[in-house]
């Protein structure tokens, strides 16, 4: 790390479900950050490490919660977190996806970047446009609205990613490596389980329950001697109706999903380990200012 390379710190802002942790994921061909098709999946900034193998480059990302407009304390944190984020950055992703209309909270957003010197608009998910012509539209009130580089994007389509990684060199300077080059996230382990146990909560559960959940790690023992590495969590419910909803029937619920939480994490610790998970009542948490910084946010 003692030697200069091109690097360049980002963030990466949007609505929910404009298709930023997919962008990330896609761009370091890693699971850096959870996916869903609920809003507001990210809660908190995740940071995704870009390294080329000949180690002459390292682009650092931000992926920030979705903005939208609050109704909660935990929503209100969110926002937060993401505007914070464009502060003393080097260069501002907004992404627009193509399947949603452009809408207020889009203007808000682009609004508020008025002054970013550094910006690229992206039109994400452009697999999904029926006609390219649609794509072409966006990009052009995109520009209309202040954004001199406009990308198209698809997690499809190797050449868009190709396209956005030679856009960011032309926007990295001299400098050293922020992160070993082997590192794809900052994150530390215990951080990566609460959130692949949260993606499983996520894929098994509708309607607002999701929203309602939150993931503790009380306990991380790594292995030693003979012992796997063992994990408790608390999941977080904030209605007893919705306790009940996560446990299931006989408790199939909560087995089925800490058996895909516990897939998930070995397969990234690439060995096996034990997974325990409880689930508790924390009364309207995404409202009460004292549960949400015990749970982190």
């Amino acid at each position: 790390m003692n030697k200069k390379i091109r690097i360049l710190v980002s963030t990466i802002i949007g609505k929910p479900n404009a298709g930023k942790s997919s962008l990330l994921n896609s761009l370091l061909k890693e699971s850096v950050s959870i996916i869903s098709n609920k809003p507001q999946t990210t809660r908190d900034q995740i940071t995704g490490i870009y390294s080329d193998e000949a180690n002459t480059e390292q682009f650092v990302f931000t992926d920030t919660p979705g903005i939208h407009k609050s109704k909660t304390e935990l929503g209100k944190k969110m926002n937060e977190y993401s505007y914070s984020s464009i502060k003393d950055i080097d260069l501002v992703l907004f992404l627009s996806p193509i399947d949603y209309e452009v809408e207020e909270i889009d203007l808000e957003i682009i609004s508020n970047l008025e002054n970013v010197k550094n910006k690229i608009a992206i039109v994400t998910k452009i697999d999904l446009a029926k006609d390219h012509a649609i794509v072409e539209q966006r990009a052009l009130f995109l520009k209309e609205k202040g954004f001199t580089n406009v990308l198209a994007y698809s997690t499809k389509n190797e050449a868009t990613r190709n396209l956005l990684l030679s856009e960011l060199r032309s926007y990295s300077y001299e400098g050293f490596a922020l992160y070993e080059n082997d590192y794809y996230t900052d994150k530390p382990m215990r951080f990566i389980a609460k959130e692949l146990i949260r993606e499983s909560l996520l894929e098994s559960l509708d309607h607002e329950v999701p929203h309602n959940i939150a993931v503790e790690i009380e306990e991380y023992n790594e292995a030693r001697d003979d012992q796997l590495t063992e994990i408790k969590a608390v999941i977080y419910v904030a209605r007893d109706s919705q306790k009940g909803i996560v446990i299931g029937e006989g408790g199939k619920m909560i087995k089925s999903i800490g058996m895909k939480s516990r897939k998930k994490i070995e397969d990234i610790l690439q060995e096996k380990i034990v997974l325990k998970t409880k689930v508790k009542v924390s009364k309207n948490w995404i409202n009460d200012k004292i549960s949400l910084k015990k749970l982190g946010y």
